[in-house]
């Protein structure tokens, strides 16, 4: 199955992209931006990776077993988050293709308990107390069913691997085997993990940055106006410190599956920009280019690039990030830095 993912640094621009790969007719976007988390998610799979390959113990993998189906069966009932119902989003046959994979992990299963059973509040622990006292024994009382599973990397991984394709597989249905594109199911900062789990001679991944200047003016004067900010601060000292900490952590991923672009490139020079998207993923996967500008509309979203000129108080942040991030920031010149007039529009 032919996959193109899309990732990005948290308002950088993923949609842009999505947005302009949807307008080849060999490419099917299910749901649009929606954004598929359940990889690299807390209690996700990628925990899962590490809990069990890296962290294992004769105690842990009950635990990470336990709250990776937790979190699954969450994202698979929640209809109304917005990351979840998988349900119907994804497949109805999702928790099934998670029982699939813990079981090719090996698990024993066992009557049990240990102090995770024993995380009981005040109220709870009276109870106990109260049945030991009329002669209940504590294993009666907290005992459970325990999984204990070691897996091996190769087993880990054949089993990993078998779930994510199942699941895909699903998202596929009905299209003729176009190629599925998916936004944010990798992050640049797990990309290093990609090989494990997908082969790079049908999976193409793309990560999009954007100039840092204009992600914290859309937060602070925009997206937290509409109630969907990311998670970076409103300051912006404190925003330079954890932009560039979040940066930098990023492990280096050299696979030749993975292109980086930027998303002002995209817009201000988009006929070199998109022949290099197209050579990166290839006609066959793509198809052709029948909706050109229907979606993404680089004229359109040139209003988008140098917002941060848009007030004198934007524009003095805008200048303490050029100064502590200037690797990050990109070369605008003063034509395409928004003017102060449109302050009204935010």
């Amino acid at each position: 199955m032919n996959k193109v993912i899309v990732a990005s640094y948290m308002g950088s621009g993923s949609s842009a992209v999505t947005d302009l790969l949807s307008e080849y007719d060999n490419v099917h976007c299910p749901h649009g931006s929606y954004e598929y988390i359940f990889l690299h998610c807390p209690g996700g799979l990628f925990d899962l990776e590490d809990k069990l390959l890296v962290g294992n113990n004769a105690l842990r993998s009950d635990e990470a077993l336990r709250t990776f189906e937790q979190t699954m069966q969450g994202l698979f009932e929640n209809e109304h988050w917005w990351f979840g119902d998988y349900r119907s989003k994804v497949s109805n046959r999702f928790m099934d293709y998670v029982g699939k994979l813990i079981a090719e992990l090996g698990p024993t299963s066992f009557e049990g308990f240990w102090y995770e059973q024993e995380k009981l509040d005040k109220n709870a622990w009276k109870t106990i107390r109260l049945k030991k006292k009329l002669g209940a024994k504590t294993f009666e009382l907290l005992g459970t069913q325990l999984r204990m599973a070691f897996p091996t990397p190769d087993e880990f991984y054949k089993a990993a691997r078998s779930f994510i394709d199942a699941t895909l597989t699903d998202l596929t249905e009905g299209t003729n085997e176009k190629t599925l594109l998916l936004d944010q199911l990798l992050l640049p900062h797990n990309l290093w993990r990609a090989e494990n789990y997908f082969d790079g001679d049908d999976t193409r991944i793309i990560v999009v940055s954007r100039d840092p200047r204009d992600v914290f003016a859309l937060n602070k004067y925009v997206w937290r106006k509409q109630n969907v900010p990311i998670p970076l601060p409103f300051d912006a000292e404190g925003f330079c410190t954890c932009y560039r900490r979040m940066r930098e952590a990023e492990r280096p991923a050299t696979s030749g599956a993975i292109l980086r672009i930027q998303f002002e490139d995209l817009v201000l020079d988009y006929e070199n920009t998109v022949a290099k998207v197209e050579s990166f993923v290839g006609c066959p996967m793509l198809g052709e280019h029948v909706e050109k500008r229907a979606r993404f509309n680089p004229e359109v979203s040139k209003g988008n690039l140098g917002v941060f000129g848009f007030s004198a108080d934007a524009s003095r942040e805008a200048e303490i990030i050029a100064k502590e991030l200037p690797e990050y920031t990109y070369p605008l010149d003063e034509t395409t830095i928004a003017p102060k007039s449109i302050a009204q529009s935010f």
